[in-house]
């Protein structure tokens, strides 16, 4: 980078499933000074919709001027569940059995169905639609949860 740059990079977030990238800058030679909040190597991690736009600007403080190498990794940090975003791409799980899945951000909502093994108190409305019958229930597990009978 020489004195006065702004270098601007354009990246795509993965394809689906949804992945957590991880964005490095590192200061190659020590002469530069990164116009960021850090003093040497950057790295973050991003966890953006697929198929996403992502921008990163670089410039040297203070007229500083070196060489720097970006880089961008897909972590494939997605579970075997993704994509799993709504009901109608919910995978099942069953009572009692424990699940490793990965929240890809705030953003980031994953369903799972399971089957009640009670019987429905009532039915349900005649205008309700559906593929479950109504004793299937839907519902969002943190991570790392057990799903267990109340």
């Amino acid at each position: 980078m020489t004195a006065g740059d702004t270098d601007t990079f354009k990246f795509i977030s993965p394809s689906a499933p949804r992945d957590l990238v991880q964005v490095e800058v590192a200061n190659v030679d020590g002469t530069l000074e990164l116009g960021l909040p850090v003093s040497d190597d950057l790295t973050r991690y991003l966890a953006q919709p697929p198929n996403t736009p992502l921008f990163l600007q670089l410039w040297g403080a203070h007229s500083t001027t070196g060489a720097y190498r970006v880089s961008l990794h897909a972590l494939k940090a997605f579970d075997v569940y993704k994509p799993n975003d709504d009901i109608f791409s919910a995978h099942r799980i069953e009572l009692g059995e424990k699940v490793k899945v990965n929240i890809m951000g705030s953003d980031d909502t994953d369903v799972y169905v399971f089957q009640s093994p009670r019987s429905p108190r009532r039915k349900p409305a005649p205008h309700a639609r559906g593929a479950g019958t109504a004793d299937q229930l839907f519902a969002g597990v943190v991570a790392g949860a057990e799903l267990r009978q109340i």
